[in-house]
């Protein structure tokens, strides 16, 4: 993913957290629904 052009190093390291919020955000969902879905199936 090419990250945009930013002038200030306040708005990289926002950007840098966004990225790392979502990422994050993204694989506990993925855990919690397998994690469900095992759950369920027993």
């Amino acid at each position: 993913m090419k990250r945009p052009v930013l002038s200030s190093s306040f708005s990289e390291s926002w950007f840098d957290n966004i990225h790392y919020n979502v990422s994050f955000y993204k694989t506990s969902k993925l855990f919690i629904y397998f994690f469900f879905q095992n759950t369920l199936c027993q």
